[in-house]
């Protein structure tokens, strides 16, 4: 099993195994921080059944620049936040973990790094089977999530 992690508060997190629809769910989130006991739960659930050593986890990159005025301190805390809860929740379960930067896997499948529609596109055609999970805009974390854990099947390093 792979799982793709679209990380924010907007994120999602994605399962691909061997047989079987792909499985995404948004990240889940209280008040503004991400929930540490209902991400684990959504991973357990997941992965019921399977080896730990047998799933690996791609997540992206949180890419935070304070200076220049591009996050405030506030949202710089809030993805620092979410970065390691979700890397909390993949140790809890002895997960390994790899960044991958969103330049990266997006430069794999051709995206411009801005246009989440294009990401949405893109999932729906390479995973058909999730076309009604993927049918509204604001679905592109979901979208993106399949993207990276598919970019850890086609390009990543087995333990």
């Amino acid at each position: 099993m792979i799982i793709g992690v679209d990380p924010g508060l907007s994120g999602a997190i994605a399962f691909i195994w061997a047989a079987g629809t792909p499985s995404v769910h948004d990240l889940p989130v209280t008040g503004k921080l991400l929930d540490f006991n209902e991400l684990r739960g959504i991973v357990c659930e997941e992965i019921a059944g399977r080896v730990s050593t047998d799933v690996e986890a791609y997540v992206e990159s949180p890419v935070v620049r304070i200076s220049g005025g591009q996050v405030g301190s506030k949202s710089a805390f809030t993805m620092g936040d979410t970065a390691g809860v979700i890397r909390s929740v993949f140790a809890s379960l002895e997960i390994q973990m790899h960044y991958v930067t969103a330049g990266k896997w997006k430069k794999r499948y051709a995206l411009n790094g801005k246009d989440k529609e294009m990401s949405r596109a893109l999932a729906v055609r390479l995973f058909p089977e999730c076309r009604e999970m993927l049918r509204r805009k604001k679905d592109h974390g979901l979208a993106e999530a399949l993207l990276i854990a598919r970019y850890g099947i086609e390009t990543g390093v087995r333990v």
